[in-house]
């Protein structure tokens, strides 16, 4: 390893941990009644998310986002790259006219994901496949906005140490999380992951 892949490398991390630690703010539900403030609601998240996440990956995508309305993947990647698309197709074993009938096709939604692998791979690319909520939330998000109304109308919630509203909140949100009953009411899926 280079000291520039090692620069490289090491200002990608840095910008990917500021993006993860990056706190998002959580208003308190209009219904609520409950006295806390956004900032301790932001905290209980995180505590939740930190202890539901911390094994899994899928909560921690954090994708640049690209144009490729005009050009798809692969376009916008070998456009990125100032690769011309004869250097990408020779390198593919292909005709230039057979890669920029893929490129097309991959733009229309008619490429397999393995000719848009091969396609990467002859940018020396990797092709990664994400799904993730729209708005580039995360998907811990996404289930803590479900939780946390239901959460602050806890009696527990109400009756816990008013030093420690954040952790009494993550851990009542966990067991909202982990409860069969709950989660039915969500249409939620039986099985935790």
């Amino acid at each position: 390893m280079s000291i520039q892949d090692f620069k490289n490398a090491k200002t990608y991390w840095k910008n990917i941990n500021a993006i993860l630690k990056w706190k998002r703010v959580f208003p308190a539900p209009s219904d609520c009644k409950a006295d806390i403030s956004e900032k301790e609601i932001s905290d209980a998240y995180h505590k939740w998310r930190c202890a539901r996440y911390r094994h899994s990956k899928t909560d921690n995508v954090a994708i640049a986002t690209i144009d490729i309305e005009r050009s798809g993947f692969a376009g916008a990647a070998r456009k990125a790259l100032f690769l011309k698309a004869e250097t990408v197709a020779k390198k593919m074993g292909a005709s230039k006219s057979k890669y920029s009938k893929l490129e097309t096709a991959e733009q229309s939604g008619d490429c397999t994901t393995n000719q848009i692998r091969d396609m990467a791979k002859a940018m020396d690319c990797e092709l990664i496949y994400v799904v993730r909520p729209r708005g580039q939330e995360l998907f811990s998000e996404r289930i803590w906005r479900r939780l946390l109304p239901e959460a602050l109308h806890r009696f527990q919630f109400r009756k816990c140490n008013p030093l420690n509203k954040s952790g009494a909140l993550a851990a009542i949100a966990e067991d909202l999380a982990r409860d069969p009953a709950f989660r039915r009411s969500q249409n939620w899926s039986r099985n935790e992951y």
